[in-house]
C-alpha cells in the first residue's frame, strides 16, 4: 500500500474515533452487532435493537464500514427478500474495547 493511502486511511480513521465517541446512534450500531454471540447480525435486527430508521441506520452502517469497523454483505434468502448481514470487525471490537464497551 502506498504510503499517502496508508496516512490518507489513518486519518479518516482517527477522525472516525472522534467522530463516534460523540455520536451515540454509532456507538448503539456497534453495541447493537457487538451483542451477538459471533458478532454478526441482520441489519433488521440491528434496527429493532437500536431503534433507528432505515435510512439513518443504513447510513451509519456504510460510514462504520468505510470507516473498517464493521463489514457488510448482501445475502439472498431463497424465496424472502435480501438481508443485509453485518460482521464486527477487529477493529470494531478493539474501538469497542477502547471505551470501555464489551
Amino acid at each position: 500500500m502506498p504510503v499517502t493511502i496508508a496516512i490518507e486511511k489513518t486519518k479518516y480513521i482517527l477522525q472516525s474515533s472522534v467522530l463516534l465517541a460523540k455520536d451515540k446512534d454509532l456507538i448503539k450500531v456497534l453495541i447493537a452487532v457487538n451483542s451477538s454471540k459471533d458478532k454478526t447480525m441482520l441489519s433488521d435486527d440491528v434496527q429493532r435493537l437500536t431503534g433507528l430508521d432505515l435510512g439513518k441506520m443504513n447510513e451509519f452502517l456504510n460510514f462504520l464500514e468505510k470507516a473498517g469497523y464493521v463489514n457488510t454483505i448482501m445475502d439472498d434468502i431463497p424465496g424472502g427478500s435480501p438481508h443485509k448481514i453485518c460482521t464486527l470487525t477487529e477493529e470494531g471490537e478493539k474501538l469497542l474495547k477502547s471505551l470501555n464497551i464489551e
